[in-house]
C-alpha cells in the first residue's frame, strides 16, 4: 500500500547514510479513504471507491533528507513538449537534482523521456536501457564531483 510503501523508503533512507536515491515513479496520487477487509464480492456489490491525495513520496524524502541526491521522475499527458521541459524545471528547481520527464505523448513504439539536470539542456533518451544508462551517468557525473 502507498502507507506501506512510505514507511518503507522513510526506513530504508533512515538505517544508514546514502548518497542518491532513485524515485522512479509516484506508488500513488491517491489512496482509498476506506480499505475494506476480506474480499469485496464480485456482481457490484461495491458501487463506488472514494479516494483522498497522499503526500508527494518525494517531498517527505527531501525534508527528512536534505543532503540526498534525487532523481525524480516527471509524467504527463496533454502537454506540449515545451510545456513538459517547464514542468521538470520547476521540480528541478524544487530542490531535486534531477527530473527524468515523460508525456504520454511521446510513449508510441519506445519509451522516450529527457532527463533535465543541472547541466543544461536536457538529454533526451530513448528506450528504457537508455533511460538507465543516462540516469547511472548523471549520478557518476554528479556524486563524483563531490
Amino acid at each position: 500500500t502507498y502507507d506501506d510503501y512510505l514507511e518503507r523508503v522513510m526506513t530504508v533512507l533512515g538505517e544508514r547514510q546514502h548518497a542518491a536515491g532513485v524515485f522512479s515513479a509516484a506508488v500513488a496520487d491517491y489512496k482509498p479513504k476506506q480499505v475494506l477487509s476480506g474480499k469485496t464480492p464480485s456482481g457490484g456489490a461495491l458501487e463506488r471507491i472514494e479516494l483522498e491525495p497522499t503526500k508527494k513520496v518525494i517531498r517527505e524524502v527531501r525534508s527528512a533528507h536534505p543532503d540526498l541526491h534525487m532523481v525524480v521522475f516527471k509524467y504527463e499527458e496533454g502537454v506540449s513538449h515545451a510545456e513538459l521541459m517547464d514542468i521538470a524545471r520547476k521540480r528541478r528547481d524544487e530542490g531535486y537534482e534531477a527530473v527524468v520527464a515523460n508525456r504520454g505523448e511521446e510513449m508510441g513504439g519506445e519509451h522516450v523521456a529527457w532527463l533535465v539536470g543541472p547541466e543544461g539542456e536536457p538529454r533526451k533518451m530513448v528506450g528504457k536501457p537508455a533511460i538507465a544508462r543516462e540516469i547511472a551517468d548523471h549520478l557518476e557525473r554528479s556524486l563524483g564531483k563531490s
